[in-house]
């Protein structure tokens, strides 16, 4: 049996049905953003309602934050930084900041770069939604 790839399928007229996110979620778009799900697009609609009422000073989507700068190490080998990029920074109006994360399913990886986080940036307040 002959296995085809995607583009060679297609090239042939065989249409192969989409893949599917690894969790289920849909990325969905709101004011040309793009959300990895529901939920985060639904956060995003809140935080916009908040700030019109006037109970945040602003927010920001996906802030980057740097929790290991590049180095070279021992032997020359160059390695790049390692960074993390929450879903929202938000700015209440006593101008404290707080990082939001939209999680519906919370991955080794992310569990260690929140633990890098936290360590690193003790001064902003970390939610979990």
């Amino acid at each position: 049996m002959t296995r085809l790839t995607a583009q060679e399928a297609s090239k042939v007229g065989i249409e192969l049905p989409k893949k599917r996110n690894k969790f289920n979620a849909k990325r969905i778009e709101v004011d040309g953003f793009s959300f990895a799900s529901r939920k985060e697009a639904d956060y995003y609609c809140e935080l916009k309602l908040r700030l019109k009422a006037g109970d945040i000073k602003g927010f920001s989507l996906q802030p980057e934050f740097v929790l290991l700068e590049a180095f070279t190490d021992s032997m020359g080998n160059k390695h790049r930084a390692i960074k993390y990029t929450a879903d929202f920074k938000v700015i209440h109006n006593d101008l404290s900041v707080e990082i939001v994360e939209v999680k519906g399913h919370k991955t080794r990886d992310y569990l260690l770069r929140k633990k890098l986080f936290l360590k690193r940036y003790p001064e902003f307040r970390f939610t979990e939604v």
